[in-house]
């Protein structure tokens, strides 16, 4: 059994890992404010890009070669955090990806985004194309725009024939949602119905023009609406985290009373022990 002197350090440890938690806790909860705002700030333009795009598409009739490549491996674009103690968020979002890869005959190929997903495949057989970290906390447009030209780059040259987003959709501040948002090719394109413009500009430049900038908000959103997911989700580990630590120190402090009840219940014992030997003597 514990002494009282081991269960005493315990009980502290436990209340500095409590404490550490509550400030994580915090620090969460204030980021959450400013990644809702950026997520907010983000969404209409991530929901535009691919409105727009896809009336383009509808518009030229998908004529363009870049809408139809041969076959070849498929690049997902894994968003993820560099950081972890934020419970599940990083294993939902790599376990989607790696089961998509895994159900892809022709091959896979990947860029990592934050060093916990790097970390999770580094562990498995999906070769990692590139990794990215410092993205997941703070992202900026030209994070998008970075990503966006050299997923871009692979797919033109041939090197991939599909770019998929694979991300985490916020639900609330306590559910999340990892989610697959293919980007090249359109899976949901809409049918030819419009007036052609495939002769000026023609449906090649068109497309190759607005690519860029449908890739980078795409990517630019998810990674805002990420960031909002990371934070939520530490800060609920984390309430988690202070409430296990305050139901552990009770248990503890139970067992520190106890042991020192019994310690002096020992004592007590001792002392009538005594007298009753020397009574005896008497």
């Amino acid at each position: 059994m514990a002494t009282m002197q081991e269960i005493q350090s315990r009980i502290e440890s436990v209340r500095v890992t409590g404490q550490i938690a509550q400030a994580m806790k915090l620090v969460a909860n204030a980021k959450i404010t400013r990644c809702r705002t950026l997520w907010q700030g983000s969404r209409p333009f991530f929901e535009e890009s691919q409105a727009i795009f896809k009336e383009a598409v509808r518009a030229v009739g998908g004529t363009s070669p870049l809408l139809n490549p041969a076959g070849g491996p498929t690049l997902y674009i894994v968003i993820g955090s560099d950081r972890g103690l934020c419970g599940g968020y990083n294993v939902g979002v790599s376990r989607l990806a790696y089961n998509l890869a895994q159900e892809n005959p022709e091959g896979a190929q990947l860029f990592a985004l934050g060093m916990r997903v790097r970390d999770y495949f580094a562990r498995r057989s999906i070769p990692i194309a590139q990794s990215f970290p410092g993205m997941s906390e703070n992202p900026f447009y030209a994070d998008g725009m970075e990503l966006a030209e050299q997923a871009l780059a692979l797919y033109t040259e041939g090197k991939v024939a599909r770019i998929v987003l694979v991300y985490t959709r916020f639900v609330s501040l306590l559910s999340h949602r990892p989610t697959a948002l293919s980007l090249l090719p359109l899976e949901d394109a809409p049918e030819s119905g419009g007036p052609s413009v495939a002769t000026e500009p023609d449906a090649e430049a068109l497309i190759r023009e607005l690519l860029p900038d449908y890739l980078a908000g795409c990517i630019f959103g998810a990674l805002a609406e990420s960031a909002l997911c990371e934070q939520s989700a530490r800060m609920t580990s984390m309430d988690a985290a202070v409430r296990n630590c305050d139901e552990l120190i009770g248990q503890l402090r139970l067992r520190y009373n106890q042991a020192r009840q019994d310690a002096i219940t020992l004592e007590l014992n001792e002392i009538v022990g005594g007298a009753e030997a020397l009574a005896a003597r008497r």
